[in-house]
């Protein structure tokens, strides 16, 4: 197994557009979409775009669950299912076409018994076949906490996979006392994990390698917003900036950053060409709606212009 992304808290993600939101008011929605959402789901779809291979590991139960799975399925997608007492969670976003603006309504998830989350480490860590790498991407979900991040990184790290962490909060700082292959914070999260409480533009390279100095991340990739990512890793500091898109969704625009940084990972490229597929796809992913990620003509379009 090449790659496995594990979702703990995926979600089919309902998208539709309205003409106006107005309080009280019935609203008619049309463009409606049921698609599979998720921080390692989303990451999956869009390495199977890449051309790669990958399989997702994730929770699917209830009628939301279904539909996650055969989402996946028709997509094309190696899917392992962990099923739990409750169900999968919805997710809602709605664009206000009079205004273009996008709201987006996420839902906490299933509730998680202390069983279930030993079973689910257990599912991870007795597959017959260990993976290459290893992405945890996305929320936690109700009753998991950052203790169970914490375990698959050292059991990771102790079998020799490339681990790779885009999570927040608590997780975030677990996966961090371990050590991981590449670690993606925003700035606010680089602060957390190096016990800053702000920091200015030559300071973020300074802790972004300290971490690498350190032995806790191989490759730190520090989201800036609209001004791009750096990126710090042995062969030094690189920053890319993003091109000037029309936004049109935002959604699953970081797990396909995400998953353009794995897949060229996987494939031997260097830490610049890394961010910019990086780049390119989390930006391509936004010049869809919903939760369509992104296509690889999109893909190809800004890595041209990223050139």
């Amino acid at each position: 197994m090449e790659i496995l992304t594990v979702t703990i808290n995926p979600a089919v993600d309902k998208s539709a557009t309205v003409d106006q939101i107005v309080p009280d008011d019935k609203l008619n929605c049309r463009n409606v979409k049921y698609e599979a959402g998720g921080g390692g789901v989303n990451v999956a779809r869009v390495i199977k775009r890449l051309g790669g291979s990958s399989t997702a590991l994730y929770q699917c139960s209830g009628p939301a669950g279904e539909i996650l799975h055969q989402r996946l399925s028709d997509e094309g997608i190696d899917s392992l299912k962990f099923e739990t007492i409750n169900w999968t969670r919805e997710n809602f976003i709605v664009v206000n076409e009079h205004t273009q603006k996008q709201y987006r309504f996420g839902m906490p998830g299933p509730q998680y018994s202390k069983d279930e989350v030993e079973e689910l480490y257990q599912t991870i860590i007795d597959l017959k076949e260990q993976p290459d790498y290893l992405v945890l991407s996305g929320s936690m979900a109700p009753g998991v906490d950052a203790s169970l991040v914490k375990r698959l990184c050292q059991w990771g790290k102790s079998a020799g996979i490339k681990v790779i962490v885009d999570t927040s909060g608590e997780a975030l700082i677990a996966a961090m006392e371990v050590g991981v292959y590449l670690v993606k914070p925003n700035l606010r999260e680089l602060c957390q994990i190096t016990g800053k409480t702000i920091v200015a533009g030559e300071e973020q390279e300074q802790l972004a390698l300290s971490l690498i100095e350190n032995g806790k991340a191989e490759f730190v990739v520090v989201s800036l917003g609209p001004r791009g990512a750096m990126m710090a890793s042995k062969e030094g500091i690189f920053y890319q900036v993003p091109p000037t898109i029309k936004t049109k969704s935002t959604v699953g625009a970081g797990d396909s950053m995400v998953a353009g940084m794995v897949w060229a990972l996987k494939n031997g490229m260097d830490s610049k060409t890394v961010l910019n597929y990086g780049i390119a796809c989390g930006t391509a992913a936004t010049m869809n709606t919903g939760t369509g990620l992104c296509r690889n003509e999109d893909i190809d379009f800004v890595l041209n212009l990223l050139q």
